[in-house]
């Protein structure tokens, strides 16, 4: 009988007639059947495959590496495969040579390595239950040669058939590779010491060591309908989907909990990568390193939808880790993390010698943030062909002693609706930085937050001062809309920071920009608003020293300007500045006017249409590289007067430079140019310490 069952496991047919000849008894029972694998040849090594009684097999390997051809390889619930095998290193290949796909209902266990190759498919169910040393579980095959040989693995075929956990997988010491069509794992899988690996694809590359990026899993070869869905859970010390399908198509699909710890200084890196696909992201990506520093991670696709959270920060006393989210169009909707003792850094689209992004969305109720919960803010960069962000989101590198940095690059245009916060809170404030070569847009609720506690910090808004800087790029059109906010305050000592609201063509300002001096020591900071050829000002800039030191400057410099006693210019075509502006803005503030030539049509005149009279203790100056020119309107003679008193000093320079004296006001300069009243019996301007060139 011990001779015989070996035989009836290998035939269900033959098993029937045996048992209905030789046990008659049997028969009025239901035929009875084995789940664990069946029809086993040994194909290489020394393996010797037991009888599989009472729903237990085993299989006892002797040597490092053996193959086994099966007829079917599945395991019913309740039921137990076992491989003893050499050693945690020793591998075992099985595979399916028949049409019968397997299905893992009971226990599969292994000292060491386990492959199942199976291109008819292979399924975990809910109670199936793996723990090995580690696994591969995939549709497409592999060579004898080439798994004998030790080193990468190459799995290669025409599959459509899949692989679906909806068990439990876990790999002790090792790592797991799903490898088909369709990945699909709504069960959880555990590698805490080694890779979790899924790629669908028709080719599939496993590396024996990570190349230099780290990555071990590649995806040679698409498939039609390829794709990953994990809706359960992955954890192990690094985790790497990789998909290669339709154009756009969905690739991955993430709503579950992905979570990369990393051991021995090693791990801790997650990799999302979907070649021509799309990524969707509604659940959980956690990537951290040993001693408690944020992970890696690394999302590519042609469409990137990340909700959900991406979050590499650091736990305890440990710094933000590294995010990378590269495509061609990247909608961010959820929350994505490096924050950290020092906060880490995020790239949200392609820099130099990467993908670039057509375009790059953050949307309402979004949050990106590398943050310093007790150190510095760290470094956020959004860069695409077109950039935007969303009312109420918010992006944010602020330190608990000095901020961060965003940079925010949209090449043709860059649309702010949400927040940007670099504040510092005992240091002094950080860098953002909003550039493009197109149309520059500050929507109403837009926000941009430099302060600090010992000073402010960096704004540019369109370009650097004066256009000048070649590491900024210069916006063609700004325009800052009433209800937008940008802050360089000086909160508790400190002089108070610098924001630039730059354009080469025209800029339309209704905003309003605070960089005071809050303190008791600390003077107030330095605001331009310009457009090259055209400036529309019609907002307020809030340069105040609460304590002891001086109140900060506004530099307006637009092309050729012209003060008038009348109504604020809706065009911003037309450079036209109030006497209720100038007497607003000299109350919070000194103020400058200096024209440049911008063209051939622009000669960097100043005119004077009407009597324009102040009284403010701070200094305006105007400074023309063409001519000044007092207009006299209709019964008024134009003019520029300060009353206040003791302080308020005017200074009109007219063929200036351009360089020198600026943009201080108070200094007159040599200067070429005419300052010209066009009624020469009246004085044209009164004030204190007043001077021209």
């Amino acid at each position: 009988m011990k001779n015989l069952l070996p035989f009836l496991r290998k035939s269900s047919l033959v098993r029937t007639a045996v048992i209905a000849v030789l046990m008659p008894g049997m028969a009025l029972f239901p035929t009875l059947t084995y789940g664990n694998p069946t029809g086993g040849v040994v194909v290489h090594g020394g393996v010797e495959i037991g009888e599989g009684l009472h729903g237990h097999l085993s299989i006892l390997q002797s040597t490092d590496k053996a193959i086994i051809n099966w007829q079917d390889f599945s395991i019913q619930a309740g039921e137990v495969t076992e491989f003893i095998q050499p050693g945690s290193g020793s591998a075992v290949l099985n595979r399916v040579v028949s049409g019968n796909p397997s299905a893992i209902h009971g226990a599969l266990k292994a000292n060491g390595n386990v492959f199942v190759i199976n291109p008819n498919g292979i399924l975990v169910g809910p109670s199936g239950r793996i723990d090995v040393g580690g696994l591969v579980l995939s549709t497409l095959d592999i060579s004898d040669a080439d798994f004998l040989d030790g080193g990468d693995n190459l799995f290669k075929g025409n599959s459509n058939a899949g692989v679906t956990n909806h068990g439990r997988i876990n790999a002790i010491g090792g790592d797991v590779f799903l490898i088909g069509k369709k990945i699909v794992n709504t069960g959880t899988i555990d590698a805490p010491e080694g890779l979790v690996g899924l790629g669908a694809g028709s080719e599939v590359l496993i590396a024996a060591n990570p190349d230099a990026n780290g990555e071990r899993v590649f995806v040679q070869a698409g498939k039609s309908g390829a794709m990953i869905d994990n809706s359960g859970s992955i954890a192990a010390a690094a985790v790497e989907l990789k998909a290669h399908g339709n154009p756009y198509a969905l690739a991955i699909n993430n709503s579950g909990s992905i979570r990369a710890t990393g051991v021995n200084r090693s791990g801790g890196s997650v990799f999302l990568r979907a070649t021509g696909g799309q990524i969707n992201n509604t659940g959980t990506i956690e990537a951290t390193l040993p001693g408690g520093n944020g992970g890696r991670i690394l999302i590519e696709a042609a469409v990137a939808n990340i909700g959900g959270t991406v979050d590499a920060s650091g736990t305890g006393d440990g710094d933000g880790g590294e995010i990378t989210i590269l495509g061609e169009e990247i909608n961010v909707t959820g929350n994505v993390l490096a924050n950290g003792k020092n906060g880490g850094t995020i790239q949200v689209g392609g820099l130099d010698g990467e993908q670039r992004a057509s375009s790059v969305t953050v949307g309402s109720g979004a949050v990106i943030s590398a943050n310093g919960t007790s150190g510095d803010g760290g470094l956020v960069t959004i860069t695409g062909d077109v950039v935007s962000t969303m009312e109420n989101s918010l992006i944010s590198a602020t330190g608990s002693v000095n901020g961060g940095d965003v940079r925010l690059t949209g090449f043709d245009s860059a649309n702010i609706g949400g927040r940007i916060d670099v504040s510092g809170v005992s240091g002094v404030g950080g860098g953002a930085i909003v550039e493009t070569s197109g149309a520059l847009l500050m929507a109403p609720g837009s926000e941009i937050n430099a302060n600090g506690g010992a000073g402010g910090g960096q704004v540019n808004v369109g370009g650097g001062f004066q256009g000048r800087d070649d590491s900024i790029l210069n916006a063609k059109t700004n325009f800052v809309w009433g209800g937008s906010k940008v802050s360089v305050d000086a909160i508790n000592f400190g002089n108070a920071g610098t924001a630039i609201f730059w354009a080469d063509g025209n800029t339309l300002y209704r905003g309003e920009v605070s960089a005071q001096a809050l303190g008791a020591v600390g003077n107030g900071g330095f605001v331009e608003i310009s457009g090259k050829r055209h400036l529309a000002f019609e907002g307020s800039a809030n340069l105040l020293a609460a304590g002891e030191g001086g109140n900060g400057t506004l530099l307006l410099d637009p092309a050729n300007t012209e003060i008038t006693n009348g109504a604020a210019q809706e065009d911003p075509t037309a450079s036209v500045i109030t006497r209720g502006q100038i007497n607003a803005q000299l109350a919070l503030g000194h103020v400058v006017i200096a024209t440049t030539v911008a063209d051939a049509l622009e000669d960097g005149n100043v005119l004077i249409s009407d009597r324009v009279d102040f009284s403010q203790p701070n200094n305006l100056a105007i400074l023309a590289t063409g001519d000044i020119v007092f207009r006299s309107a209709t019964g008024n003679q134009s003019r520029l007067r300060n009353t206040h008193g003791t302080s308020g000093d005017i200074t009109l320079v007219a063929g200036w430079d351009g360089v020198t004296g600026a943009p201080s006001p108070g200094n007159s300069v040599n200067a070429n140019g005419m300052f010209r009243p066009e009624n020469p019996g009246a004085a044209p301007f009164e004030g204190n310490a007043a001077s021209y060139g």
